[in-house]
């Protein structure tokens, strides 16, 4: 680039004043992608994939989700999965997830996960302690893992997804 710029300056004045502006026009084309494609793996990174039975959703941790609904069959067995990307960069945070009824009674889901960000609960347990034709909320919260700071801070509740029972 340096040896290009060089040769542009024993050119002639429009046509330097061309490769000036074509130059110009393609650096700031390529720092404006890479600003584009940095923005949107920084928000990428905050959402959680959510699956079962085939079925995968998308949310954000960071917002309701209120347009994403996760249909289960009970009669189908199998895990409900999530995974999160972004866990490992939370070592400061306590990530909760659970489901509320349309009651906003917690219903208890046990997950579990060797891995950092992933974790699965046996849809077994879940069909037990829902009802079909029911729809359920999936949330998740995030509290800091130093006492201190948890009890100084409001912590929100943001729903992934709603689950429904067929």
């Amino acid at each position: 680039m340096i040896i290009l710029i060089g040769n542009v300056f024993a050119l002639s004045h429009p046509l330097k004043n061309t490769i000036m502006k074509t130059l110009l026009l393609v650096a700031t084309l390529f720092m404006s992608t890479a600003l584009f494609a940095q923005e949107e793996t920084q928000e990428r990174v905050l959402d959680i994939q959510i699956s079962a039975q085939g079925t995968s959703i998308t949310a954000l941790v960071t917002e309701d989700n209120n347009e994403n609904v996760l249909k289960l069959d009970s009669k189908k067995d199998g895990k409900l999965f999530m995974v999160y990307s972004n866990a490992k960069n939370e070592p400061t945070l306590t990530r909760k997830y659970f489901l509320l009824n349309s009651k906003d009674e917690e219903i208890p889901i046990f997950f579990t996960g060797r891995i950092i960000g992933n974790l699965s609960a046996p849809l077994k347990d879940l069909f037990s302690k829902t009802k079909v034709g029911e729809t359920y909320r999936l949330f998740t919260i995030a509290t800091p893992t130093d006492p201190k700071e948890a009890a100084t801070v409001k912590v929100r509740k943001f729903l992934l997804t709603k689950i429904q029972m067929h």
